[in-house]
């Protein structure tokens, strides 16, 4: 009967155990490309006092942003320019804090005393 537990636990630490073929990320060399991880480039901005609280992709190139000046903010170009959502300001202190959409269509932002709510993709 202890033969199981002691079993269990031989195998436990046997999944977690490092192998020898690291496969992690290496830093950047003359190798690596132009678009991996380690070439992290500005394509576009938002101004606002306190910048910008979430962001979200719903596809390669439509994006949208919550920013501390209250508004919602939609990139229709992969993030190059953003334009301001109209009707989209919250009263509430701080602007809109959290963006959340389940798919491309229903979508969800979040301040301190209220939340709005897309049901057509940002549209209204």
């Amino acid at each position: 009967m202890k033969l199981i537990p002691l079993l269990l636990l031989s195998l436990i630490l046997f999944s977690c155990s490092k192998s020898n073929n690291d496969n992690s990320i290496t830093p950047p060399n003359n190798n690596t490309p132009k678009d991996s991880l380690f070439a992290w480039k500005s394509v576009g901005s938002i101004t606002s006092p306190d910048g910008i609280s979430d962001i979200w992709f719903t596809s390669p190139s439509k994006g949208f942003a919550a920013v501390s000046d209250g508004y919602l903010y939609q990139s229709l170009d992969s993030g190059k320019t953003w334009t301001k959502i109209p009707n989209s300001f919250s009263s509430s202190t701080g602007g809109m804090s959290n963006l959340f959409f389940v798919d491309a269509t229903y979508g969800f932002a979040q301040g301190t005393s209220q939340l709005q709510v897309t049901k057509d993709g940002g549209n209204t």
